[in-house]
């Protein structure tokens, strides 16, 4: 069988791939989330569902998307809402920024230094 996720490539040549190879990348694992959303929230048919799943994905849809996270990110709360959405529905443990001792070095990227930010 094909081992179809095996990096090929040493962490230089990925922090070498351009952003539109990112972008390639990104938009794959968002419609995935999408058809796996569609398809736990509803009970549509195969080819309702990616009717469905290309009214999120397409690339105005992203923009319209884009423009609603960037406001909430541009707030005077610094993204508070945004992040706490965030923290909700992640099944991952996100940095606590309330009290930043509080995280792990392998759960937050934020520098104990720089809590005065959160």
């Amino acid at each position: 069988m094909i081992k179809l996720i095996e990096r090929k490539r040493n962490v230089a040549e990925v922090n070498t791939l351009s952003p539109l190879t990112w972008a390639y990348v990104g938009d794959s694992v968002f419609e995935l989330l999408v058809r796996t959303h569609l398809t736990n929230t509803t009970k549509l048919k195969p080819h309702m569902l990616h009717i469905e799943a290309i009214k999120y994905v397409k690339a105005d849809a992203q923009v319209k998307l884009l423009h609603k996270i960037e406001k909430e990110l541009n707030d005077d709360d610094l993204g508070r809402g945004f992040y706490q959405r965030l923290k909700n529905v992640s099944p991952v443990k996100l940095i606590d920024f309330e009290d930043i001792g509080n995280n792990t070095d392998s759960s937050t990227a934020v520098d104990r230094n720089h809590s005065h930010l959160a």
